[in-house]
C-alpha cells in the first residue's frame, strides 16, 4: 500500500497506514508508536461478471478508539483504504455507515457498489 504524501491527523502529528491483509484490516498508528489508534475492517468477495467487476472489497467496519476522537483519523484511514483499494483494481461496496458517508462526502471517484441485500446476507455468512 502505498503511502506516498506524509499523512497527518488534524494537529498535524504524522500517522502511518498499514494494511494487514492475513487479518483484512488496515490499520492507523502515529508514526514512531506501535500503538494501533483504530482501524477499517473489509472482506473481498467475487463479484457478479456481469457487471464487469471483478472483486469488491466490502468494508464493514471502522473504528478510531474514543481517545483519539476529533482528530480526523478515521478519514484519513478510511481515504487511504479506499485509495489502496482502487489501486488494487477492486469495487468498494460501503457496508460500513462511515465508509459509505466519507464516499459520498468526498464525492470519490472509484468504483462502488451498492450495499444490497446479497451482500449483507454474504457477509453475514462471514462471521
Amino acid at each position: 500500500m502505498s503511502t506516498a504524501p506524509q499523512l497527518t491527523d488534524r494537529e498535524g502529528t504524522p500517522v502511518v497506514l498499514e494494511r494487514a491483509p492475513e487479518e483484512n484490516t488496515y490499520r492507523i498508528f502515529y508514526a514512531g508508536d506501535d500503538r494501533q489508534l483504530g482501524h477499517a475492517d473489509y472482506l473481498d468477495r467475487p463479484a457478479d461478471a456481469a457487471f464487469g467487476r471483478g472483486v469488491e472489497r466490502v468494508f464493514h467496519h471502522t473504528v478510531v478508539d474514543d481517545e483519539f476522537a476529533g482528530r480526523g483519523l478515521a478519514g484519513v484511514l478510511v481515504s487511504a483504504a479506499l485509495a489502496d483499494a482502487r489501486e488494487q483494481g477492486f469495487t468498494v461496496v460501503p457496508v460500513c455507515s462511515y465508509v459509505a458517508h466519507w464516499i459520498t462526502k468526498n464525492d470519490w471517484d472509484g468504483a462502488v457498489a451498492p450495499v444490497t441485500d446479497e451482500v449483507q446476507e454474504w457477509l453475514a455468512d462471514q462471521e
